[in-house]
């Protein structure tokens, strides 16, 4: 699911047309408010259309999916267990040997010829190591090195 997020964002915040097509709502709402009679509308229709509209960029067309939830997760967790899970070492220490160990599978697999699930596997390495970054607020330079020399 967060890989899933994560891509929605990209092809968001990487094509321009979205922030463009939201752009030319805006406008059409404008000329709409000044003129409901020509378009058949209300103001209680417009209103319900634009709070429709304000949701959707709120919740998708700004591509920020992943990092909301992200934020999300981690003040569910704050509150759920007050903060014991961002300081519990051992579970920091697990998560990072979980990622040492993908990053050598993702390797193998890269250096694999026929390993069709390698760009899958490596998404997914880049997304625990986001969640690691986000949950224990750690930022490990020598593994950032091995992830983007994969």
């Amino acid at each position: 699911m967060l890989t899933n997020l994560y891509v929605i964002d990209l092809i968001i915040n990487e094509n321009t047309a979205f922030s463009d097509y939201w752009q030319s709502y805006q406008t059409m709402f404008d000329k709409v408010k000044g003129n409901l009679d020509i378009y058949n509308m209300t103001s209680k229709m417009l209103r319900k259309i634009q709070r429709m509209a304000a949701r959707l960029y709120t919740s998708i067309i700004n591509g920020k999916l992943y990092e909301e939830y992200l934020e999300g997760l981690r003040e569910a967790i704050r509150v759920d267990m007050q903060e014991t899970v961002f300081k519990n070492k051992t579970f920091a220490e697990k998560y990072l040997e979980y990622i040492e160990a993908k990053i050598k599978l993702v390797e193998a697999q890269l250096n694999s010829p026929g390993a069709i699930q390698s760009q899958t596997e490596y998404m997914i390495l880049l997304i625990n190591y986001s969640v690691y970054r986000k949950l224990f607020g750690i930022e490990d330079s020598k593994i950032y090195g091995k992830i983007w020399s994969l």
